[in-house]
């Protein structure tokens, strides 16, 4: 074959080779092209309240590679700083929206779309809004407790859903942070009913370090928030706080009798415990019951005067060491009587047989549905000439009270009646009438096995005065009533008995017996002097006890 048909025969499969050979090359070329990272937008954003938001965006291209995260990021402040992932797959042309909630009112917000694929991230353009100025008045109601159980790196926070605003709560939880922004969430759960507590327990915190945090709760309507609470954690060479419990208050008309049991002191003795308490879960009074140190399992008590009727009060007992403040679980009673009700009623009966006076007897049937502050006698020759006698200033329902009246002569009839004063008004007994009789020198007196107790013969000794109850040098709990009972004897005849306290004069009564309630929610812990002391008319005679009161 000639040389030149060769070359060109040759030359055709060169060409026809790099027919099949190029197009594969700009194949591959072209394909490598591309592939490019993701082209979105970032869309308005809708439904727009005081506290939430409806980011959008949507995906105009995913680069020819498979998109593997997308989402958004928003702030405060056009470096939106914060960032929400929303799903991890999504095809070319769809759209994807976030709900930003927990926002403050009026206040501006950025945010950006991005989207991410193998060949890296990109972002969608900046667009803001502006949350409203006042929320919509349908969400729930919520309320911030203190917090709890705090040590030197944990801490329980507590809230309360007061109201669900109408519809179900569908997420709760707490706000938190070192500053009162309150940062950091935390969702505790998604269905909670009204008037039920929830709680949370933070741990892996910063020593000696301040914490904010606010509850929280959602309905289909709007989020609400609870009040701003705080706490500080302790140190971490400190030992443990106080234990202390809540127990169940004693309720009686008008009052409650709050208690609380200290369970352990502590690392070091108990500085102050008492209690918090008010008409919300935030309970914002407190009570100081004591400031010394009290023995474990030990209770304490105090009794909370001039409650509102039907109202729903809370409390929980503390004790502080120097470790810190712990608190005994929340409670709530209702009180009842006070501020309702009728007057007390109560009934009359007078005792003269073989006295120079007569023995009058009162009993408070019923208080009327609030606290009897006063109660005595009322005594004259006729109904018309009456002079009062006032026994007393607090008394429970159902007791008696006694007074040994003189003065009366022999032979002579006289009327009286009891009576008792609530906050509805003055009530009296039945009046009844009776004459005195027996030598005028005769003054024994009905102790209180019922039994006469004749006057001794002698030499004008004076009073003896023995103080059955309380015993001395006892402990007793601000707020609870110590009953003082005493009797005296005379070889001439006891005139009247008296009690002081601290020297000051608490009550005065005729007759060689003596009872007087010693009502303690007013008075300042420490130590305290109870003496009775008796007369005979010519010389006095004295017992001294001390009472302690925590």
């Amino acid at each position: 074959m000639p040389a030149k048909r060769i070359a060109i025969i040759s030359g055709l499969i060169v060409i026809i080779a790099l027919a099949f050979l190029i197009p594969g090359l700009w194949s591959s070329s072209t394909a490598e092209a591309s592939t490019y990272k993701p082209d979105l937008t970032t869309d308005s954003a809708t439904g727009i309240t005081s506290d939430y938001a409806t980011l959008n965006g949507e995906i105009d291209s995913d680069g020819n590679s498979d998109i593997y995260e997308y989402g958004f990021y928003w702030g405060t402040d056009s470096s939106c700083d914060e960032k929400e992932k929303v799903g991890s797959s999504i095809d070319e042309g769809d759209d994807f929206t976030y709900k930003l909630t927990g926002l403050d009112e009026d206040t501006r917000y950025y945010f950006k779309a991005y989207a991410r694929n193998d060949e890296g991230i990109s972002y969608g353009g900046l667009e803001y809004f502006t949350t409203d100025s006042e929320d919509s008045g349908d969400g729930p109601t919520v309320v911030s407790d203190s917090a709890t159980g705090i040590g030197d790196d944990y801490g329980t926070l507590n809230g309360e859903i007061d109201s669900d605003g109408g519809s179900d709560i569908t997420e709760y939880g707490f706000y938190w942070g070192t500053s009162d922004s309150c940062s950091s969430k935390h969702r505790v759960g998604s269905s909670i009913d009204e008037d039920d507590d929830f709680s949370y327990r933070l741990t892996d915190l910063e020593e000696d370090t301040r914490y904010y945090f606010k509850a929280y709760a959602r309905n289909d309507d709007d989020i609400s928030y609870g009040n701003l609470k705080s706490f500080t954690t302790g140190e971490s060479s400190s030992g443990d706080g106080p234990s202390v419990t809540t127990k169940t208050p004693n309720v009686e008309d008008g009052y409650a009798t709050l208690q609380g049991v200290m369970t352990s002191q502590g690392d070091s003795e108990v500085t102050s415990y008492g209690f918090y308490y008010g008409t919300t879960t935030s309970t914002d009074y407190k009570i100081t019951v004591g400031t010394d140190s009290l023995d474990e399992d030990e209770t304490f008590s105090y009794n909370l005067k001039d409650l509102e009727d039907g109202e729903t009060y809370y409390v929980k007992a503390y004790a502080t060491n120097s470790e810190g403040t712990e608190y005994g679980d929340r409670l709530s009673f209702t009180s009842s009587g006070s501020g309702s009700g009728t007057v007390p009623t109560l009934t009359t009966s007078a005792n003269a047989s073989g006295f120079a006076g007569a023995i009058l007897t009162g009993t408070i049937t019923s208080n009327g549905g609030s606290a009897v502050r006063e109660y005595g006698f009322v005594w004259g020759k006729t109904g018309g000439t009456e002079t009062k006698v006032n026994v007393g200033t607090s008394i429970a329902e159902k007791a008696n009270f006694v007074y040994f009246l003189t003065g009366v002569q022999n032979g002579n009839s006289y009327y009286v009646k009891s009576y008792a004063i609530n906050q509805s008004g003055t009530a009296y007994g039945p009046m009844i009438n009776f004459t005195a009789a027996g030598s005028a020198g005769a003054t024994g007196f009905i102790g209180t096995t019922g039994s006469y107790v004749p006057p001794a013969a002698g030499n004008n000794q004076a009073p003896v005065v023995v103080i059955s109850t309380p015993g001395s040098g006892i402990a007793a709990t601000r707020g609870t009533m110590v009953a003082v009972n005493a009797t005296a004897s005379d070889d001439v005849g006891v005139t009247a008995m008296g009690v002081y306290l601290n020297d000051v004069k608490q009550m005065c009564c005729g007759g060689n017996w003596i009872a007087y309630y010693l009502d303690t929610s007013r008075m300042s812990p420490g130590l305290y002097t109870i003496r009775v002391t008796a007369w005979d008319g010519s010389k006095a005679g004295e017992q001294s006890i001390s009472i302690n009161l925590k």
